[in-house]
């Protein structure tokens, strides 16, 4: 639906935006955008327009911090009053599906939002029909953390933070793994400057990140795959 040969060649001009996450959200709101209305109108905005402009406005309303880079938190979108009639149907999967973007931007940029991330899309009366407006600001919340969990195939998980978080087949380790290719003492995670990090310990049939062996320490990337022997996780900030 939203595809073409001026359409890859604008994606190769977002220096700083992740293809395979833009990909993704378009594939994603397209099946959406299909199931609603098929005859929907294709001259106004398109959602992937959207998500190309919010990207690339809090690209630049970024700041520099001492350890990493401080991402604007609250983004409002408004759209002209036809074109958000066009999009009404999927509003609310746009509005999530940029959440997640947002998220994946953000961990592969090696930025960190200074509060729960708010996003929303709004009708302006005064909008010209085709227009796109993105603000961004900050609102800073001094109790707010990320959230960093390892969720497993099997629906468990565990919330990593504080503590040293250690993975085997050991009885006394904090997640236990019955699978007979994970070794005793297998790997361990752990957390500073709400950064996560998994360590590999010398395991017999090793510890994976997005398919890669590790060989000590890696840092972790909302998203990121992690097995264990032949037991899978990922790894999630929220």
């Amino acid at each position: 639906m939203w595809r073409g040969d001026n359409f890859r060649a604008e994606l190769y001009l977002l220096a700083r935006l992740d293809e395979v996450g833009l990909r993704d959200f378009e594939l994603r709101i397209e099946n959406l955008f299909e199931s609603t209305f098929a005859k929907a109108s294709r001259r106004g905005v398109e959602p992937v327009e959207i998500a190309k402009r919010v990207i690339r406005e809090v690209d630049q309303n970024t700041l520099s911090g001492a350890k990493y880079a401080l991402a604007p938190n609250v983004i409002e979108v408004s759209l002209s009053p036809a074109d958000y009639a066009n999009l009404e149907p999927v509003i609310k999967s746009i509005k999530a599906e940029l959440l997640v973007l947002l998220k994946e931007h953000a961990a592969g940029s090696d930025m960190r939002f200074v509060g729960p991330l708010s996003l929303d899309v709004l009708l302006d009366q005064e909008q010209k029909f085709g227009s796109i407006i993105v603000e961004c600001g900050f609102d800073e919340d001094s109790d707010y953390q990320e959230k960093m969990v390892l969720r497993f195939d099997g629906g468990s998980s565990v919330v990593l933070g504080e503590a040293l978080v250690s993975v085997g087949r050991m009885p006394g380790s904090t997640v236990v793994i019955e699978d007979p290719k994970v070794s005793r003492a297998h790997a361990e995670l752990f957390v500073t400057d709400q950064r996560a990090f998994v360590r590999d310990l010398g395991s017999t049939n090793g510890t994976f990140v997005n398919g890669v062996r590790i060989k000590d320490v890696v840092e972790l990337k909302d998203g990121d795959q992690i097995v264990f022997g032949r037991t899978q996780g990922i790894f999630e900030v929220q």
